[in-house]
């Protein structure tokens, strides 16, 4: 077990967990299944000891990389664009961090500040920096309010394909221009050809960083991503925030 944990502390880092945490196992090795006999492998998961990032004991003597894991549970962080339900309504909104306290949202279609833990249904929809340094709702809100004036201005519409085109056209995007990786996605959704999302591999590490476009195809935007050679960074239009 010492060998397996040396080797587990040498993987690259991945998705930051703590004790406690509800997850699930996305990429199993046949001598953790033997551990778990019986259980289904979309059972939801706690971590019971967190050594390293790449070392967590979900069950006895069993330890897993945190590439081998994924939150069964969203948690909001400051920058996230966020769908949820509050008082019965569905609500957008973007969560900050209001002074040294817990994290809020300020969700401009309700006009006020709405703290985290008083929400249900919360669902990450995206994602800014621009909320990095912002503690106060005052601040918080004329931001919010910026970012979904401007989603709302510009609204696609056709197939994946038109829509594609159309938010090409409307940011001006070519080869050479910068984008942000903002969230991620399943496969085929909204009819990009685009292979789904995996935390165990190379493109969720590419998520909430910046990346020039190398190529544009008809269902989707290739990115220039060095280290992914062998490989085809493609992703929807629709999880990239251009930069200007």
């Amino acid at each position: 077990m010492a060998d397996l944990k040396a080797d587990i502390d040498a993987m690259p880092d991945s998705p930051r967990f703590a004790v406690g945490d509800k997850v699930l196992v996305v990429k199993w090795q046949n001598w953790q299944r033997a551990h778990f006999k019986g259980e289904s492998d979309n059972a939801v998961k706690t971590i019971e000891i967190v050594d390293s990032q790449n070392s967590m004991r979900l069950g006895k003597e069993c330890y897993f990389f945190g590439s081998q894991l994924r939150p069964a549970e969203y948690k909001a962080c400051v920058g996230d664009v966020v769908s949820f339900v509050f008082e019965s309504e569905l609500m957008e909104g973007l969560v900050f961090r209001h002074g040294t306290g817990s994290l809020d949202i300020s969700a401009v279609n309700s006009s006020r500040c709405i703290m985290v833990s008083k929400v249900s249904s919360i669902k990450k929809v995206g994602y800014t920096d621009k909320m990095g340094n912002v503690d106060s709702y005052s601040s918080a809100n004329p931001i919010a309010k910026a970012y979904f004036a401007q989603k709302e201005a510009f609204t696609p519409t056709g197939t994946y394909e038109e829509k594609q085109a159309q938010w090409v056209e409307h940011y001006k995007i070519k080869v050479g221009s910068k984008v942000q990786v903002v969230r991620e996605f399943e496969a085929g959704e909204d009819g990009s050809c685009c292979t789904g999302w995996d935390l165990t591999s190379w493109k969720a590490k590419m998520q909430g960083n910046l990346y020039s476009v190398k190529r544009i195809e008809k269902e989707m935007i290739v990115l220039d991503e060095p280290s992914a050679s062998n490989k085809v960074p493609s992703f929807p239009y629709f999880v990239l925030e251009p930069v200007t």
